[in-house]
């Protein structure tokens, strides 16, 4: 008897599991997610592969952008619009946006951008299909010089 009731406080406890990630995303779908993060200060230089950690986060609705590790977390299956923009002052501005997939250890570059003259600035944008709990970042393909802003 002590064994079945065991059995039965297990499967009520997934299942109550179950129910709470189901309200937690339909509350997501509902209200949305969204984030904007910017640079705290200019980045001077930087190496090729390096994350850029946007420190100050304006809106961050659902929660899925950490502005410690400059990671976005996908909190709910969908699709997501994620942009970058930069501007060079002197130097190079190289930046891509990449993402992780449960299915590859490899992140996969969804788009570049190069601002590589003085006073060049430079945009890319994506729409990518993720996964609950893939991830997005930002990082630097080339060496990067002093840099006015990343958006």
């Amino acid at each position: 008897r002590l064994s079945l009731l065991e059995a039965s406080q297990a499967s009520l406890q997934q299942q109550n599991a179950e129910l709470k990630d189901l309200v937690n995303s339909l509350v997501l779908q509902q209200h949305g997610i969204s984030f904007l993060a910017k640079l705290k200060d200019d980045i001077n230089s930087t190496q090729a592969n390096t994350s850029v950690v946007f420190e100050v986060v304006p809106n961050n609705q659902g929660g899925a952008y950490n502005s410690s590790t400059g990671v976005f977390t996908a909190p709910i299956d969908g699709v997501y619009y994620l942009s970058i923009t930069s501007r060079c002052v002197n130097g190079i501005g190289d930046a891509e946006i990449v993402t992780s997939s449960n299915a590859s250890s490899t992140p996969e570059v969804q788009c570049r951008v190069d601002s590589d003259v003085t006073n060049d600035a430079g945009s890319c944008m994506v729409a990518t299909r993720m996964r609950k709990g893939e991830e997005a970042w930002v990082r630097t393909f080339e060496t990067v010089g002093p840099l006015f802003c990343f958006r």
